[in-house]
C-alpha cells in the first residue's frame, strides 16, 4: 500500500480551495510580487533557448547514426512529463468538484442536526455518509462522540515524529504497527563541533541560502512564506506550484527527479533537495540553512537574524 499516494489524495479532498478562500490567494500574489518573480512568457523563452543549446551539444557528441534516435527520445520525454503534469493538474481540478459535493452534503448533515460541522462530514466513511442520508445509520446519537475520537487520533498521528515508509505490506486483518526501521536524524547535532546536516538526493540544480519556512498546507499556510525563504514540505502537488515562485529553495521528505517539486524548480530556476527524511520535523522555523541541489546537502549555518 502506498502511504504517500493515499496521503496526497486525502490533502486534495480535505483542503479548503482558494474559491473557498480568496483571501489565500491573493497572500500568494502579493508574496510574488514582493519576490519580484521573472515574467514567465520570458523565462519559458529562455528556458526553450537552454533546452536548445544542450540538445546540440548533446547531439554533437554523439554518432551521427545515434543521434535521431537520441532526438526522438528527448521529445517523447519531453511530451510524457507535460502530459503527468497535466494529468495531475486535471486530477486536482476534479478533486475541487468533488470536495464541493462532499461539502454539500455536510451542510445538509448540519441543517438536519446530524453534524455540529461541515468539515465533519470528512472524518466519515462513504458508507457511513451513505447510511445516514438514507436514515440507516446506527445509533446517530454517537456521531459526535465517534467524530471527536477520529479528529483527536488524527491529531495524534500528525503528531507522531516517525515516518511513513513510502511502501508498506500487511496481512489479511492486519493494520500498519508503526514501527520505524532507520534513523532518519539529521547527520550531526550540536556538540559535535559540526554543522548540523542532513543529505537528501538533489532534484534541481543550483546553491541558495534562505530560511527556513516548514509549510504542511500549501492554501492555509501559504501567507507565511516570505521572497527569499526555503520551503520545507513533506510532498508537493500542482497546489503548491505558486510557493515555488516565492521561495528561494525548498526541501521535500519525499519525491525523485521526476516528481512536482523537481519539475516545477527547474522551471522556475531554484534548488531542490528530496527525500529528506523528517525534513519538516528536524528543520527549524527561523534557522537559516545552505541547500545545494547539485550535491543534494543540506546545512544549518544559524539563525535568522
Amino acid at each position: 500500500m502506498s502511504s504517500g499516494g493515499r496521503c496526497y489524495q486525502e490533502l486534495l479532498l480535505t483542503s479548503p480551495t482558494f474559491e473557498e478562500r480568496p483571501d489565500l490567494a491573493w497572500q500568494l500574489v502579493r508574496g510574488a510580487i514582493a519576490a519580484g518573480t521573472a515574467d514567465p512568457a520570458t523565462r519559458e523563452r529562455t528556458e526553450a533557448e537552454a533546452r536548445k543549446r544542450l540538445n546540440r551539444e548533446l547531439l554533437g557528441r554523439l554518432p551521427l547514426w545515434k543521434r535521431p534516435l537520441f532526438a526522438r527520445l528527448v521529445g517523447a520525454a519531453q511530451r510524457a512529463v507535460a502530459a503527468r503534469e497535466q494529468v495531475r493538474l486535471c486530477q486536482g481540478l476534479l478533486y475541487g468538484e468533488l470536495r464541493r459535493a462532499v461539502m454539500a452534503v455536510g451542510r445538509g448533515l448540519v441543517e438536519h442536526g446530524r453534524l455540529e460541522r461541515t468539515e465533519d462530514v470528512f472524518q466519515l466513511e462513504a458508507g457511513e455518509v451513505d447510511r445516514l442520508l438514507n436514515g440507516r445509520f446506527l445509533y446517530p446519537e454517537t456521531l459526535p462522540a465517534l467524530i471527536r475520537a477520529r479528529r483527536d487520533a488524527a491529531a495524534r498521528a500528525s503528531a507522531d515524529p516517525r515516518p511513513l515508509p513510502s511502501f508498506f505490506l500487511t496481512g489479511e486483518g492486519m493494520e500498519y504497527a508503526g514501527i520505524q526501521d532507520r534513523n532518519d536524524e539529521p547527520e550531526d547535532h550540536a556538540g559535535t563541533g559540526r554543522a548540523r546536516s542532513w543529505r537528501g538526493v538533489g532534484v534541481s540544480s543550483g546553491r541558495a541560502i534562505g530560511v527556513v519556512r516548514v509549510i504542511t498546507d500549501p492554501v492555509e499556510q501559504a501567507g507565511r512564506l516570505r521572497p527569499g525563504d526555503v520551503l520545507v514540505a513533506r510532498a508537493t502537488d500542482p497546489g503548491w506550484t505558486p510557493l515555488f515562485l516565492i521561495a528561494s529553495a525548498a526541501v521535500i521528505e519525499r519525491g525523485g527527479m521526476l516528481s512536482h517539486a523537481a519539475i516545477v524548480a527547474r522551471e522556475v530556476g531554484i534548488p531542490v533537495v528530496a527525500e529528506v527524511a523528517l525534513a519538516t520535523r528536524t528543520l527549524r522555523d527561523g534557522e537559516r540553512v545552505r541547500v545545494d541541489g547539485n550535491t543534494g546537502l543540506v546545512e544549518a549555518i544559524g539563525e535568522s537574524s
